[in-house]
């Protein structure tokens, strides 16, 4: 598929297995499942430039088809999308990024390389998370092939600022960009 489906697997370690058979020419998945945790990691390379409404559609239908969710056990799930450019509403992708618990699986960080651009963008939910050090790692993989890097936070919503500061968690558990 690309060089990055190569590298994924290093960045990813033993405890993520590949998703069989594969969901499509377009599409591969990586997933770890334990007792209460089901973490996902996706690859995307579509034909042409979705916009981002197109973006999310996709990937929460291929979602929905190909990893089972368990009421038991969360699912969370990164995206790395493979274009050639940006969509021309690339604002926009902040918005996919789920700031808190989605009972259809929560959307931690997309990475969307454009490679005719030689530019990569990142957009991570505001909490460090388990999957934060392969996003990191991808990052680090495209700034070390000479891409521009973007790296992005959606912030919290009213109710989790509120929360965290009533709970004096403040910003402990933030994801900080460029770290």
């Amino acid at each position: 598929m690309s060089e990055i489906t190569q590298i994924i697997p290093e960045i990813l370690g033993p405890k993520y297995r590949p998703v069989e058979p594969s969901p499509g020419p377009q599409w591969m998945f990586w997933q770890m499942k334990n007792l209460n945790a089901h973490r996902a990691l996706i690859y995307w390379k579509p034909n042409g430039v979705p916009s981002v409404d197109e973006i999310e559609s996709e990937v929460r239908s291929k979602v929905r088809e190909v990893l089972r969710k368990s009421w038991w056990r969360g699912l969370a799930f990164g995206v790395v999308i493979d274009l050639k450019e940006l969509p021309d509403t690339a604002d926009g992708l902040v918005d996919h990024i789920d700031g808190r618990a989605n009972s259809k699986g929560v959307w931690q960080w997309s990475v969307v390389c454009a490679r005719d651009l030689q530019l990569t963008v990142g957009v991570h939910t505001w909490m460090h998370v388990m999957t934060t050090p392969f996003y990191m790692g991808l990052l680090g993989y495209f700034d070390s092939q000479g891409f521009g890097i973007g790296d992005f936070k959606k912030e919290k919503d009213k109710l989790l600022r509120f929360l965290t500061t009533v709970g004096g968690a403040g910003d402990s558990l933030d994801y900080n960009p460029g770290r």
